[in-house]
């Protein structure tokens, strides 16, 4: 928006901020299921950002091709900052799903995990048929709060939780106010 950087540049340095960030949520997430008292930051951790954002990676072409084709653009032909920010919250929100993937990936496999609904009144369809559905086992579950697979795009305050060495333990739950999703 700055001008300062053309596109492709933004691109590459949004991608490397999306792996970065994926990273250390799924580190964060195995870090809250870690018998140690303090879990380093490893390979395992890139491994998994670096297929999600691979994943991500067709989608931020579309966005940088809706950037190119004018589709942030404000009436003065600029680019619009908020629209660009507005979209880009949704693939960094992406990593409260992986932190969550991150810990459940790290459970036993007799561990319970459940699907608590947010404190949103309205709920996509899905959210509150996987809550539903619980308890889930670390191989039954499909996705995770946040993850953006459900109608609501993580645009909700989910969260799991499961027992951990003897202690319930809940996954990120979402910091901001998100809107009622209809």
């Amino acid at each position: 928006v700055g001008g300062d950087i053309d596109e492709l540049t933004w691109a590459d340095r949004f991608y490397e901020t999306i792996l970065q960030a994926n990273a250390n949520a799924h580190w964060i997430g195995r870090d809250q299921v870690s018998d140690a008292l303090f879990t380093e930051f490893g390979e395992q951790d890139i491994l998994a950002a670096r297929a999600i954002a691979d994943v991500d990676g067709e989608y931020l072409q579309n966005f940088l091709d809706d950037i190119l084709d004018g589709r942030y653009d404000d009436e003065d032909g600029l680019l619009d900052n908020d629209k660009i920010l507005q979209r880009q919250r949704l693939y960094m929100s992406k990593s409260r799903g992986l932190a969550a993937a991150g810990a459940v990936d790290n459970l036993g496999l007799d561990v319970e995990i459940t699907w608590h609904l947010g404190a949103v009144e309205k709920h996509c369809v899905e959210c509150p048929q996987l809550a539903g559905m619980s308890p889930f086992f670390r191989d039954d579950l499909f996705t995770t709060p946040g993850s953006c697979d459900t109608p609501c795009l993580g645009n909700c305050k989910c969260h799991l939780s499961f027992i951990h060495n003897g202690e319930r333990v809940e996954t990120i739950k979402p910091a901001t106010q998100y809107r009622d999703w209809e």
